[in-house]
This record gives C-alpha cells, structure tokens and sequence, in this order.
C-alpha cells in the first residue's frame, strides 16, 4: 500500500471514529431521536465502508468525485 493510499486509509479512520462518538453524543443529549440517530448513523457506515474498499481498490476517482459532489452541495 502506498504512503498516500496509508493516509487515505487513516483519513478515513478518523473520520469514522469522530462521526461516530458525535452519534453516540447526540443520542446522549437527545433520546427521543434516538431511533432516527441510529438510521443516520447506518448510513454513515454505509458510507465508511465504501471509502475503506476505494482505499483498498487504490480508487482515488472516488475520493475526487465525492469532493465534487460535497463541494456543490456547499455551493463551492
């Protein structure tokens, strides 16, 4: 593995692990969304996963692309 492809890799990680301590804060502070919480955060795994196999596959088009998209929905 690349040491840019090693990066991606422990980008990708970080990511995981705050999104997910963010998760798990928010069910904390707000209970009653708990339900709706849990849906977002399967999705997010969802997305995690994907980001980890492009990593694997040496797929850096992924990662442009999904800046592509993340960048227009900001408006960028």
């Amino acid at each position: 593995m690349s040491l840019s492809a090693v990066y991606l890799q422990h980008r990708v990680q970080l990511l995981e692990r705050h999104v997910s301590a963010l998760v798990q804060m928010m069910k904390l502070r707000h209970p009653d969304d708990a339900e709706d919480l849990t849906d977002m955060e399967r999705v997010w795994q969802a997305e995690v996963e994907e980001m980890h196999a492009a990593v694997l596959r040496r797929d850096s088009s992924f990662f442009e692309q999904r800046e592509q998209r993340v960048s227009k929905r900001r408006g960028v």
